[in-house]
């Protein structure tokens, strides 16, 4: 592998909201070494998609599958106390997770985690000097975005740590970090403000922005399959900011497919979670949970509606968790059922070929968080 060049990144729109301009009221332009690609795909006009209203049933949607009766088979607290844990990933018999850390402690009790699937002392990968809020995994390294300081505002930083321990590196850095995805080759940091996407390549040669679209001023989600990376990325959408669903191939020319703008407003009130599974792309946030095609022009399907927290998929099955509940669907269609319930919020969850693991993020402002893990 290329010695890795660690990248002081800082690109700063010109948006409401976001700072970053020079002196002159001009905006920042990217670091000199990360070129983005010349030119953008052609932009095709969005059509609004066909969809049932949010808030009414799906007209062919089965009742749901009765709950579990009892716990889930092996149901296993792996960490308790933990400071908020905002991110999750099951992989290698492992299941890795960031905390976000506490106000109180100024979110220095944050950073990146692992505990075997089978249980046993949880390790400290590494410490946060900000609130962590997304996490990434390759084969040899756990990447993590987190802020510099404070909450969520302001510059953050991307650093990667190796996965049994070590050192961290700084990768990159940019305005207000938002997400992480990773493509087999690529990690995908995606922020708010300026040039929105950045693709980070795990051979150690130098990163390059994806070309923004149209108002994108914010990347809320990343995800990939196929030889695509897909995000979320938040633009204007008759004069309202919403969420659009784009994808880029190896040329990272921009591609618009669906917008997720609805009678019920934007998608915008709440940070959204994108799947790619099944060759559709899923997505939520705080309106629904809807199914989207993966071509340009996109037709969409209700799944569920009512806010949802978290997704995850295998190859027969999505995940979600949505308040104190975790469901599970057939990828194929049918009914859903509720696997987990209870008093306290659920967030993050992933699965492998034969665990499901998810977090509760816990209560006010304490260490209250669990890390949880049952047999699927």
């Amino acid at each position: 592998m290329a010695k890795w060049r660690a990248a002081g990144v800082a690109v700063f729109g010109v948006i409401a909201g976001c700072s970053g301009r020079d002196a002159d009221g001009a905006a920042s332009p990217p670091a000199a070494g990360t070129p983005a690609p010349s030119g953008y795909a052609p932009l095709a006009p969005f059509r609004q998609p066909d969809v049932t209203p949010v808030g009414a049933p799906a007209p062919s949607s089965p009742p749901d599958d009765p709950p579990v009766d009892g716990p889930l088979p092996g149901l296993t607290v792996l960490a308790d106390h933990q400071a908020h844990p905002s991110a999750l990933v099951v992989d290698g018999g492992y299941v890795y997770w960031a905390n976000a850390g506490t106000s109180a402690a100024q979110f220095a009790d944050g950073g990146v985690w692992r505990v075997a699937v089978g249980g046993g002392q949880p390790e400290q990968l590494s410490s946060s000097p900000g609130k962590v809020i997304a996490l990434a995994l390759t084969p040899a390294y756990a990447y993590f975005a987190h802020y510099d300081s404070g909450m969520s505002t302001g510059t953050g930083t991307v650093a990667r740590v190796p996965r049994a321990g070590g050192a961290v590196e700084v990768v990159t850095s940019g305005w207000e970090p938002r997400a992480l995805g990773y493509d087999g080759g690529s990690v995908y940091f995606g922020r708010c403000c300026g040039i929105t996407l950045e693709r980070i390549p795990v051979d150690g040669s130098a990163p390059f922005f994806l070309g923004a679209w149209g108002y994108q001023s914010c990347v809320g989600a990343v995800s990939a399959a196929g030889g695509w990376v897909y995000w979320l990325g938040a633009g204007e959408y008759n004069g309202s900011l919403a969420f659009h669903l784009l994808r880029a191939g190896g040329d990272g020319k921009p591609q618009p497919l669906a917008n997720l703008a609805d009678d019920a407003g934007p998608m915008s009130a709440s940070p959204p979670a994108l799947r790619i599974a099944g060759g559709h792309a899923y997505t939520a946030s705080s309106t629904a949970l809807f199914r989207f095609e993966l071509e340009p022009g996109a037709k969409r399907e209700l799944v569920v509606s009512g806010a949802v927290d978290a997704l995850s998929a295998d190859d027969v099955s999505l995940f979600w968790t949505a308040g104190a509940g975790l469901w599970r669907a057939p990828l194929a269609g049918g009914p859903k059922k509720q696997l987990v319930g209870g008093a306290g919020a659920l967030g993050a969850l992933d699965v492998d070929a034969t665990h499901l693991a998810w977090a509760e993020p816990g209560a006010g402002d304490l260490a209250t968080g669990r890390v949880l893990m049952a047999a699927k």
